[in-house]
């Protein structure tokens, strides 16, 4: 029994390998380029005014995971059209979905871990400052 060649580790480490099929290269293009400008449309929501300033710094943060995917990934398009030595290897696009699954396991956790406990945390300094005495100004 063989295995499909996307399966196979030469397919992945080769240090030259050949092109890709030309409609994965536009595939990959046209991915790289939305989650590019998904990240400047998100950029440009956070900059709206009167966003709480968890809701602001989520969206930054979701605004630069994926402009950094963006990028990254249209470095590992270049490279491996150009069919760079070593550093175009295909391994770099299995680094770049490990990166995608690290960036959405952190936006999992600030988005139903963190932002929960910032705003308890909020609501409990808020309950206690009710009492405290303020100046009078």
């Amino acid at each position: 029994m063989t295995l499909p060649p996307f399966l196979r580790p030469s397919y992945w480490f080769a240090l030259s390998p050949p092109p890709l099929m030309p409609w994965v290269e536009w595939t990959l293009l046209g991915l790289f380029t939305v989650c590019f400008f998904a990240g400047v449309i998100l950029r440009l929501i956070s900059m709206r005014q009167g966003m709480e300033k968890m809701t602001r710094r989520t969206y930054e943060r979701g605004s630069n995971m994926l402009m950094i995917l963006g990028l990254f990934g249209f470095l590992l398009f270049v490279l491996s059209f150009e069919r760079i030595y070593m550093i175009g290897m295909r391994a770099g696009y299995l680094l770049w979905v490990a990166l995608l699954g690290w960036f959405a396991y952190r936006m999992y956790t600030i988005v139903r871990v963190d932002m929960p406990a910032m705003e308890k945390r909020k609501a409990d300094r808020e309950a206690i400052n009710k009492w405290l005495p303020t100046s009078k100004k």
